[in-house]
């Protein structure tokens, strides 16, 4: 979108272009006028519009369905067990030949690795543990109950839109209408100028 400003040698008045790609007009749906006096005490008004992307609203999907995890259970260890835990860890930090000072030419990231694959693989076999999986988003909703969500979203833009503006793109409106209709098998009333504005609200 490109802004320029045009000042006429005459009057000094100003006039600002607002320029956008044609594609953008069916994203537009309604427009407003704003008072500068109360904000930034300008000599231009403020133009407020407000547009609507359909993909705004969809997130790219998820391949995985669910998210696992290893929780110990600490307090069922007794102070044998500890000692069971930290002679396996001396047999596993020995077994990888782990040095256990700074004198060494092994790299810092060698020994880390060995030191915690040492730690991880003794406490698993040692403390008591087990995993647990929790499912996604995707996994949990069917896809008609996500598409459903998707359409009240919309369906809740547009009521504010016609609530909040007083110069509507109908065509647009109702093109949304229709589509909500379609994707989600309801039955929406098109919006004209003679509907009862609150009429209109209530039944959406």
């Amino acid at each position: 979108m490109i802004i320029s400003n045009f000042i006429s040698g005459y009057n000094q008045s100003r006039i600002d272009y607002i320029w956008t790609d044609s594609f953008n007009i069916q994203f537009f749906l309604s427009y407003k006028l704003d008072d500068s006096n109360s904000s930034t005490l300008s000599d231009h008004s403020i133009l407020i519009s407000t547009w609507t992307y359909t993909n705004a609203y969809s997130k790219p999907p998820r391949h995985h369905t669910s998210i696992s995890r290893r929780i110990f259970n600490y307090k069922a260890m007794s102070p044998e067990k500890w000692t069971e835990f930290s002679d396996l860890l001396s047999h596993n930090l020995n077994l990888h030949n782990t040095p256990l000072n700074s004198n060494t030419n092994e790299s810092i990231e060698t020994t880390w690795h060995k030191i915690e694959h040492a730690i991880i693989n003794t406490a698993t076999h040692s403390i008591p543990n087990k995993i647990t999986r929790k499912r996604s988003y995707n996994h949990q909703y069917s896809p008609h109950s996500t598409l459903l969500h998707l359409s009240l979203k919309e369906l809740g833009h547009l009521i504010k839109i016609v609530k909040s503006s007083d110069n509507l793109n109908i065509e647009l409106i109702n093109v949304k209408v229709q589509i909500i209709n379609n994707r989600s098998k309801c039955n929406l009333q098109a919006f004209t100028l003679n509907n009862n504005l609150h009429s209109w609200i209530q039944h959406a």
